[in-house]
């Protein structure tokens, strides 16, 4: 293999990022939707791969740039991993035609992925309609809502455990159910729509299966192209906060409604089965947002 004939691939996304260990640089293949992270000088070998420069004048300018110990085999196994990856392509080789992947469902029988719309559009329709819930008032007035949810549930901790053990019957199951689909679905909006407000894109959402239990899910991957930690860390906690916000505004209603009426204990269907998806989507030992 010539190494000196081969290419980065020219529609490359790239992003400079920092953290505390230096620089780094988030690079994704659009024709394969993959993203890969590289330091500082990783990323300069494989722009200095232009299918004109010889490896010898790579190891030179890269010696030269970062002063460090590089060995000619060390800098060949990297380039020969750049093409098993598929940044790197041969100058020389006639492009290879990309078949569309027929596959339904993606990953594997625990994590099971059923892509169903590009929801893109949509987003960008709906974003600035809902612009105003990104204003840092409404995060604020949120997280107020949300403390004192937690001090009306400490404060009627026994109430509410009394009404819970009434509702357990096959039309709280029922309602717990259809509540719990339409959270999800708000929930993965919210990703999505984070996503979009830092200036993402947001091209997949569908049906999955995570340890054969049904949910959706919306690929918000383009996150990690952010340079800004603080966007990446929002895009991921966005689904989570509008639940445990939800759930706060739920409690707060059931606790200043009639005990009795339809918004009681609609509330309080939407106050428990908010509180256990949280446990369950906060959980770190599944992959959900608390593994995240």
């Amino acid at each position: 293999m010539e190494t000196a004939s081969l290419v980065l691939k020219s529609d490359l996304i790239v992003s400079r990022q920092h953290n505390r260990e230096g620089i780094f640089f988030i690079i994704k293949d659009p024709s394969t939707e993959r993203f890969f992270r590289f330091k500082e000088i990783e990323a300069y070998i494989a722009q200095q791969c232009d299918g004109q420069t010889s490896t010898e004048v790579i190891h030179h300018r890269a010696k030269e740039k970062f002063n460090i110990d590089l060995t000619q085999e060390n800098l060949t196994q990297f380039i020969t991993r750049l093409r098993g990856i598929g940044l790197l392509i041969d100058k020389n080789s006639v492009p290879a035609i990309r078949r569309k992947n027929s596959d339904r469902f993606k990953g594997d029988i625990f994590y099971l992925r059923c892509p169903l719309f590009n929801p893109d559009k949509f987003f960008d329709w709906l974003l600035p309609r809902v612009h105003f819930l990104f204003k840092p008032a409404v995060l604020f007035m949120c997280a107020g809502l949300i403390m004192l949810a937690v001090n009306i549930t400490i404060i009627s901790w026994g109430t509410i455990m009394h009404e819970f053990y009434g509702l357990l019957k096959l039309e709280f199951f029922v309602q717990a159910w259809l509540i719990m689909l339409g959270v999800v679905t708000l929930h993965e909006f919210a990703h999505g729509l984070t996503c979009k407000h830092f200036g993402g894109h947001v091209r997949e959402m569908g049906f999955m299966l995570i340890y054969f239990q049904p949910a959706l899910y919306c690929n918000v991957s383009n996150a990690w192209l952010f340079p800004k930690k603080a966007h990446r860390m929002w895009v991921t906690f966005a689904g989570a906060f509008f639940e445990i916000s939800l759930w706060a505004i739920a409690t707060i209603t059931w606790r200043v409604t009639d005990p009795g009426t339809t918004v009681n204990h609609f509330a309080l269907v939407v106050t428990v089965t908010s509180a256990f998806k949280i446990f369950f989507n906060m959980n770190p030992l599944i992959k959900l947002d608390g593994y995240y």
